[in-house]
């Protein structure tokens, strides 16, 4: 399985709301990190449902390439960063 997947709310097919219940319903996947990253303006309830899916939500709007490498580096376990070094 990946280590991190990037999900935009916003697909063609599937939104992202749907695609991360149904990863989150998976026993295979359910504990992949999964970092949002979206333009969508999101309602109090919307962030709500997000925020018990996933700690991991930025706005396009408003974040820089820091606010991206931060989130990335909470995001990714530490096990799958090959810059990470401990000590």
């Amino acid at each position: 399985p990946p280590g991190l997947i990037l999900l935009d709310l916003m697909m063609p097919v599937m939104d992202g709301f749907a695609f991360l219940r149904a990863l989150r319903e998976n026993p295979d996947w359910s504990k992949i990190p999964v970092l949002i990253l979206t333009a969508k303006a999101l309602t109090d309830e919307e962030r709500e449902i997000l925020s018990e899916a996933t700690p991991h939500l930025m706005l396009k709007s408003g974040s820089g390439r820091k606010d991206l490498t931060e989130a990335l580096s909470d995001a990714i376990p530490r096990s799958v960063r090959p810059w990470a070094v401990s000590g």
